[in-house]
């Protein structure tokens, strides 16, 4: 799964709007959805920006084995530990 769609996948699966997101990590809704749908291409101050100040998260969750590994699958971490 590429980053865009674990941003995405992540975003959706903890009910978060997009308008929150981009007022939180401050970036205009046109580069956020350009983002998620892997139409641009995502800075790593981008990344930080949506992951700490509009998911307020961890950058690292993205790259653990739940997302690596989740090729066929959209559900976030938060979702499948139980």
């Amino acid at each position: 799964m590429k980053i865009n769609e674990r941003l995405k996948a992540y975003r959706e699966s903890i009910g978060l709007k997009q308008n929150f997101v981009e007022n939180k990590a401050k970036m205009s809704q046109k580069r956020l959805s350009a983002i998620e749908n892997g139409q641009v291409k995502l800075s790593a101050d981008e990344f930080e920006h949506i992951c700490i100040y509009g998911y307020e998260v961890n950058p690292t969750i993205f790259f653990n084995d739940e997302f690596l590994d989740s090729k066929n699958k959209t559900a976030s971490p938060k979702s499948q530990a139980s």
